[in-house]
């Protein structure tokens, strides 16, 4: 949150650099070329991180995103078995390195051993996943919909 005094031109400078970054990742989604394969759990649509409207928006964007042909959107859906526990994000970017996220760091590694072994948890939770998100997103989006309506109207 900004303050009123010389944190007004650090707050709007963090928020100028958040907009440019996000603006770099949307452009990266359309450099032809490329692939993108997200896979999250429902979990991550259950936990709330934001405020209910933030994460209809949050939903709205996997929804489009997951629209463009060049971008495959999985989810590992509560009732199936895991074949392993998804401990943490990460990112494989091709066989080149893997970004683990951590609490306290993001670590990346570009040891092919590690690459290979990311590569093949993503694999195994892909299996289980489901490619038609549209009713899994449609439930949460109207949870959170319903968060935002009156509790008398919400029922």
């Amino acid at each position: 949150m900004c303050g009123r005094s010389r944190r007004r031109s650090t707050c709007a400078s963090a928020v100028s650099e958040a907009v440019n970054a996000r603006m770099q990742r949307n452009q990266i989604l359309h450099e032809p070329g490329r692939e993108f394969h997200f896979l999250i759990t429902e979990q991550v649509l259950r936990n709330q991180v934001c405020r209910p409207a933030e994460m209809i928006s949050q939903i709205s964007r996997m929804r489009e995103v997951a629209t463009q042909p060049n971008v495959r959107l999985r989810i590992v859906a509560d009732d199936v078995m895991l074949p392993i526990a998804p401990y943490h994000g990460f990112v494989v970017a091709d066989d080149r390195w893997v970004s683990v996220d951590l609490f306290s760091a993001s670590l990346r590694s570009g040891g092919r051993q590690g690459v290979r072994t990311y590569r093949r948890v993503f694999e195994a939770l892909e299996q289980v996943a489901r490619a038609d998100v549209g009713d899994l997103l449609d439930r949460y989006q109207e949870r959170y919909v319903k968060m935002l309506l009156p509790n008398s109207a919400a029922g």
